[in-house]
């Protein structure tokens, strides 16, 4: 049970790890980021199929193959989570485009307040 977890999540991760890699292109606040988690994703699972592959389970032999991709997705984790920590305060949301407040004395004559812009997040 433990065996097929651990492949089902580690290949979760690194798919997930590719994904991001790849939807960070629309953003180049995360363009330094990128490469980092493609290449983190395909190793993620590159050690996770020679885990899967059975004997001689590579290099690290019995469940190393699984302790070192684990090891990349919580290396991405803490990298990624520094990267955000680091980032000022209200910059990881921008506004769409098209939904921004429209500027106070616009000439709307009932004095109104202008709905609230959407927000999204930028990955």
């Amino acid at each position: 049970m433990h065996y097929l977890g651990s492949i089902l999540g580690l290949f979760g991760g690194g798919v997930g790890l590719l994904l991001l890699g790849t939807s960070m292109v629309r953003d180049p606040r995360w363009a330094r980021y990128r490469a980092y988690s493609i290449l983190s994703g395909l190793l993620v699972l590159g050690a996770s199929v020679v885990e899967l592959a059975g004997p001689p389970y590579g290099p690290l032999g019995f469940g190393g193959m699984e302790r070192l991709a684990l090891a990349l997705i919580l290396l991405w984790l803490m990298v990624v989570g520094i990267r955000l920590t680091r980032q000022p305060a209200g910059t990881l949301l921008r506004e769409t485009r098209g939904s921004s407040p429209a500027p106070a004395g616009d000439g709307d004559s009932d004095g109104a307040a202008a709905p609230p812009s959407r927000l999204t997040a930028p990955l």
